[in-house]
């Protein structure tokens, strides 16, 4: 989502070229919002935004969020292209989207996060894949 509001002043693109969202809405960005990863009802409600001319990357350490598969099916029903950025080949997300970049970075060091290695990874991925949208 920072990279996103960083892409208008950055590359001089509309801001609404690259839109963020997060599980948990804005609330999300500063708070822990628990549990609601585990909706695919949100996941499709806030994948109401997506048109059929829109790329919808979907960005998941695990791969396996009940929310993310709901942007997935809505994104799927209107026709937008799906991304799914990964750390599991083996994750849901990497089944349903359209085209898969996954990062198999290993087990993190402190079990159960997801923000040391696999965020890295996944960090330098969107900022590859924006770049070159962008740029271009």
């Amino acid at each position: 989502i920072l990279d996103a509001s960083e892409c208008p002043p950055t590359f001089s693109v509309d801001p609404d070229m690259v839109q963020g969202i997060i599980a948990g809405g804005k609330d999300a960005m500063f708070s822990a919002v628990e549990g609601a990863e585990d909706s695919i009802d949100a996941g499709k409600k806030d994948a109401s935004v997506l048109t059929d001319k829109d790329v919808c990357v979907v960005v998941s350490a695990s791969g396996n969020p009940k929310y993310l598969l709901g942007v997935l099916e809505k994104a799927d029903e209107i026709g937008a292209a799906t991304i799914g950025v990964t750390c599991n080949s083996k994750g849901l997300i990497a089944q349903e989207a359209g085209h898969v970049i996954c990062a198999e970075v290993g087990p993190e060091v402190i079990a159960g996060s997801s923000r040391l290695k696999a965020g890295t990874a996944q960090k330098m991925i969107l900022n590859m894949l924006y770049t070159e949208v962008c740029v271009l």
